[in-house]
């Protein structure tokens, strides 16, 4: 091998200097060669592909080279070249496939005509690495005709990786080096300090590798994470997949990713290092068709990783190069000349050729020339020359280029960027005038002093899907800002002020949810969640008890309904704190028991409407609802009528109906499930109100809970499924246009059949049922499932089974809500009457714990599926 390409480099460079070239790059089998003429660069590449196919190869193999021409102009310093026309030229070299050559649109406009040489058409394509479409063209010459074979571009990479908005800066030869690290080893790990460019390089690294990894390229941010615990929550909603029942998060995610070949890109592991060497190492385990690419300022301490430091840009070329290229951006006409390149080498040297400290460096020239940046920085690092040596000292580099940066600024600008550290992830104009606005800042300077901050790089500005413009500090200059903030006099007012301010936003949102907007209020509250996350906590922990239940309140029914079960956790919490006070607010209790429910924890849920006062005179008219309400909804789960007939009388008494519409609408849908201890007439007045509470208000969850009840009640009637069927097909569009996950899994599970007067027709549909109920973790759907298994596998011929999922039913019994699912097991129990081996059968399904069972539901459904419809039944 070391023989043929020690042939084929000298084949190359044969090539290369007859036809007047100069190679100034080798790289592995890689060769880069400048040209002063486009013709003579053709003329070298026609000329080594003629030759390279008159070699006889050992063993008879064939050596095939791809080549890739560009031409722009580029900067010569002691024989090297390097700008963007060298990395372009090796971007098209990296399209084309062994035997091609291949030129963009900048060398075809100046060819001119080349003998025996003509030119094809390959069109536009992206390439890996670049922002825009670049027109290609493959060369067909005598002797090296044109190999048909579609380039290789990043146009069909499945996955969610990012395109970067400005070009590398950097050796694509390093990239391809540490691209094919992956193939060596699966989980190579970037360390370095903040600010190196782990991240940018890591994204690099992933579109380089993308063509070998089929299942798709994922980059998943952890960033704003706030635990270990949300490490692998994070990948699986990055990746999109479903969480597989009686499975963890991480064994769904390494099942998702066991006959997929993918790559992980990992980024910002360094505050949940633990969960992220959890989550590493349990998929290096389990899949081991996935590779992962992570970064972290540490190792992650896991078998098997491949650890690579992540070095500042050498001082030269490559730092010399990034500064220009983003003060070109900035100022839209920057010149590089002998005098500012050395002044500029200078300049990246003290910053240590950091990438972030040098990108606010460059951001700098649309206000001080080269000379005069350099000049302010001696004293701001003269701490950080005075230090050791290290990773200590690359962390202060760090916070010494971003302290540098913090110095520029003017007393009111540092003074709104320590504010701002106070939101959590975006925020938008309004938010930073409520909140950061105050003495000695106002209204009026402060979007000139944001604009400024964006200007200098300290603020990003991202375009919002509502036309608008978010905000968001990056989290090593946040932290710099927060610890400003600490150190001021102000800290907890700024926190107040934020808190007051999200929890007015929620409280003007959850008016918003109740009317024709609701998609409007829905979009808000997913985007500001971080922030309302913040501002609970700091209620919470500061002792704000009136805010904290606030929010917890206003942010209910938007968590209810799209089951958002952080919330959970948030009551959880304010439950545990009001009980150190020694009371429990009304508020709080039936939020708990809203989560009992949607959680299947009927335990739970009767310890708390134990709980609730005898006496609710005293109470807000929304919380007398809501105990009344919740005293329906346990007495259906406990087929206690009379609670049910006090709970509808008394709720049907106009004058205590609140004003908010969810109370009323949320209040109606539990009504309907205790409908079996209502006489006809008042189901109907029930339906009829909730279609007129719809349409007073227009809220699309409001006309899904209607269509919802009304579907429910006209499955039970019997008379007409056809308009059963519609209702609820019109329950699931209204909730799926606003992201109602809760109302559409009840409405499907209607459809499916699920918690109706029978189950599904086929096990497909049965088993698309049961997993949106369990992702959804709706536990009281998942156990009215096994009574229905039961019958389902009884009515085909399959008694074993349908024994099994009856001793389930017995084991972990659900809730017969309108006591439809005692009926099914009584059907179920004479189909299996006669069954030798009905009882051991049964005893076996009692023995399953609730994981267990699902998993046994799961492949028994895909078993008949698998089968077929000419299956036969032999389980008699």
């Amino acid at each position: 091998m070391k023989l043929a390409l020690a042939r084929h480099d000298d084949v190359v460079r044969s090539a290369i200097t007859a036809a007047s070239g100069t190679i100034f790059a080798t790289g592995g089998d890689g060769v880069a060669a400048a040209f002063g003429r486009a013709s003579d660069a053709v003329n070298a590449a026609v000329a080594a592909q003629r030759a390279l196919d008159t070699v006889e190869w050992p063993s008879g193999a064939a050596l095939r080279v791809r080549m890739g021409l560009h031409t722009g102009e580029a900067d010569e310093r002691d024989g090297d070249y390097f700008g963007p026309p060298v990395n372009r030229a090796a971007r098209v070299m990296s399209a084309g496939h062994g035997g091609q050559i291949v030129l963009t649109d900048a060398t075809a406009s100046v060819l001119g005509q080349v003998s025996g040489v003509q030119l094809i058409d390959l069109g536009s394509h992206r390439l890996k690495g670049l922002l825009e479409p670049v027109q290609l063209f493959g060369v067909d010459a005598d002797d090296v005709a044109w190999l048909d074979r579609p380039l290789v571009s990043d146009q069909a990479v499945d996955g969610n990786l990012p395109r970067p908005a400005s070009e590398f800066v950097g050796r694509i030869d390093d990239l391809r080096q540490r691209a094919s690290e992956l193939d060596l080893h699966r989980l190579v790990t970037l360390t370095g300090p903040g600010g190196v460019g782990k991240t940018r390089l890591a994204i690099e690294v992933g579109w380089q590798a993308a063509e070998r990894f089929p299942g798709g390229v994922w980059l998943i941010d952890l960033s704003n994470l706030g635990d270990s615990d949300a490490v692998a929550v994070a990948v699986l909603a990055t990746v999109d997949a479903q969480l597989l029942p009686g499975m963890t998060v991480t064994a769904t995610i390494v099942e998702w990713l066991r006959a997929r070949r993918t790559l992980l890109v990992i980024d910002n592991c360094d505050h949940v290092l633990d969960g992220a060497a959890a989550l590493v190492g349990a998929v290096l385990a389990g899949s081991p068709t996935t590779s992962m690419l992570v970064t972290s300022r540490e190792p992650l301490g896991v078998a098997g990783e491949s650890v690579r430091v992540v070095s500042p840009l050498p001082i030269g070329r490559e730092a010399v190069e990034l500064f220009v290229q983003r003060a070109a951006a900035a100022t839209g006409d920057f010149n590089l000349t002998t005098s500012t390149r050395q002044t500029i080498e200078a300049l990246c040297a003290r910053l240590d050729g950091i990438p972030l400290a040098i990108e606010l460096a460059a951001a700098r020239v649309r206000s001080l020339s080269p000379s005069e940046i350099l000049a302010r920085l001696d004293d701001r690092f003269r701490l950080l020359r005075s230090t050791g040596r290290g990773s200590q000292e690359r962390h202060q580099t760090l916070q010494a280029t971003v302290n540098w940066s913090y110095q520029l600024l003017d007393e009111d600008a540092k003074l709104l960027f320590a504010r701002l550290s106070v939101f959590a992830g975006s925020f938008d104009l309004s938010a930073a005038e409520v909140v950061c606005g105050t003495d000695p800042l106002d209204a009026f300077d402060l979007l000139d002093l944001l604009a400024s901050l964006v200007d200098k790089s300290m603020v990003l500005a991202e375009a919002a899907d509502s036309g608008g413009t978010r905000y968001r500090l990056l989290e090593t200059l946040r932290e710099f800002g927060e610890t400003r903030l600490v150190e001021g006099p102000n800290a907890e007012r700024l926190r107040d002020r934020h808190g007051r301010h999200y929890l007015d936003l929620a409280e003007q949102t959850f008016v918003l949810q109740a009317t024709a907007s609701e998609a409007v209020a829905v979009k808000r509250f997913d985007t500001e969640w971080t922030n309302l996350r913040a501002a609970f906590d700091w209620s919470l922990a500061s002792g704000r008890e009136h805010d904290s239940l606030a929010i917890l309140a206003a942010t209910g029914y938007f968590a209810y309904h799209t089951l958002r079960w952080e919330h959970a956790d948030w009551t959880r919490r304010a439950t545990s704190s009001a009980l150190e006070r020694g009371s429990t607010p009304v508020g709080l209790q039936t939020a708990a028991m809203t989560w009992s429910a949607l959680s299947g924890d009927f335990g739970l849920l009767s310890e708390l409407g134990a709980s609730l006062p005898a006496d609710v005179s005293t109470l807000t008219d929304i919380d007398q609802v809501n105990v009344w309400s919740n005293r329906a909804l346990l007495g259906s789960f406990t087929g206690d009528h009379e609670i049910v007939r006090s709970a509808y009388a008394w709720l049907r008494r106009q004058d205590v109906w609140p004003a908010d519409p969810f109370t009323r609408g949320w209040m109606l849908h539990h009504l309907i499930y205790a409908s079996g201890a209502l006489l006809p007439g008042e189901v109907d007045e029930l339906v009829a109100e909730s279609a007129r509470l719809a349409s007073l208000h227009g809220a699309p969850t409001l006309h899904a809970l209607s269509h919802l009840i009304s579907g429910i009640v006209t499955t039970l009637a019997g008379a007409d499924p056809q308009a059963a069927v519609e209702a609820l097909r019109r329950c699931v569009n209204a909730a799926e246009s606003v992201h109602s996950t809760f109302v559409v899994t009840n409405c499907e599970a209607w459809l499916g059949g699920i918690a109706t007067n029978g189950p599904p027709s086929n096990a497909r549909d049965f088993r698309r049922i049961l997993q949106r109920a369990a992702t959804a973790r709706m536990s009281l759907l998942v156990r009215s499932a096994f009574p229905l298994l039961s019958v389902w596998f009884a009515r085909i011929g399959e008694l074993a089974t349908a024994a099994i999922f009856l001793g389930v039913s017995r084991a972990h019994p659900p809730a017969d809500l309108l006591g439809l699912l005692s009926a099914r097991t009584a059907e179920a129990t004479q189909l299996l009457a006669g069954f030798a081996q009905r009882d051991e059968l049964v005893r076996q399904g009692e023995a399953l714990t609730l994981d267990e069972s699902m998993d046994r539901a799961f492949h028994e459904l895909a078993r008949i599926e698998d089968a077929g419809p000419h299956r036969r039944a032999t389980q008699r």
